[in-house]
């Protein structure tokens, strides 16, 4: 991998997780992006619930095993209020996936201001159709990409887009093992989370 270059992957998309209930993602081999096993996880939750992360390694890619000498637990009990969108005035963010203002989706909008919840923008969606449901805004140019999750979107010139701002990015070293897995439980709540997770090296 050429330096400096950014590769990604998103190992959980939406995934929804019920109390006290288990997700896998599928099976991530990294070595030959990242030899020393240095990367970044971008975690984003949904729902009122909290979520514990670890990792299980394997030899062969069918027999997965928690790691011995490392400390597998990446994050604990991961509030969706904790995090911070990393949105900045002047920002150009790619909106995408938004449901009923389908008109949005596709358009990359210049960031005039922000709030800790909401950003404003330059696009003008008073004739669009009403906002439902869903999207997301990826900030472009960055070092690390940074999706937030868009929760409403005013009819307005100009838009303002309300974000769940529960992101946080771990920097991770993975065991000497050719594959891994990320395994998420819900840990605590009275609803379903969804959990969205990328991998990414620089």
């Amino acid at each position: 991998m050429a330096h400096n270059e950014i590769w990604s992957k998103k190992v959980f998309n939406a995934e929804a997780i019920a109390k006290s209930e288990i997700a896998f993602s599928n099976a991530i081999k990294l070595r030959e992006r990242s030899p020393e096993g240095y990367f970044r996880l971008q975690l984003a939750l949904t729902g009122s619930g909290t979520c514990k992360l670890e990792w299980l390694v394997s030899a062969d890619g069918y027999n997965y095993l928690v790691p011995t000498g490392y400390d597998n637990v990446i994050c604990s009990d991961f509030t969706k209020s904790s995090g911070s969108h990393s949105i900045e005035y002047a920002d150009q963010v790619l909106i995408r996936d938004v449901a009923g203002m389908t008109e949005i989706n596709g358009q990359t909008a210049t960031v005039a201001s922000t709030t800790a919840t909401t950003f404003t923008t330059d696009i003008d969606s008073s004739g669009y159709t009403t906002y439902t449901s869903g999207g997301s805004g990826r900030v472009l140019g960055k070092e690390v990409f940074a999706d937030v999750v868009i929760t409403a979107i005013s009819k307005a010139d100009p838009a303002v887009v309300t974000i769940d701002k529960g992101r946080d990015i771990f920097r991770m070293t993975v065991p000497p093992m050719p594959y891994f897995k990320i395994k998420a439980t819900e840990t605590g709540g009275s609803s379903a989370i969804a959990i969205s997770a990328w991998l990414v090296i620089v």
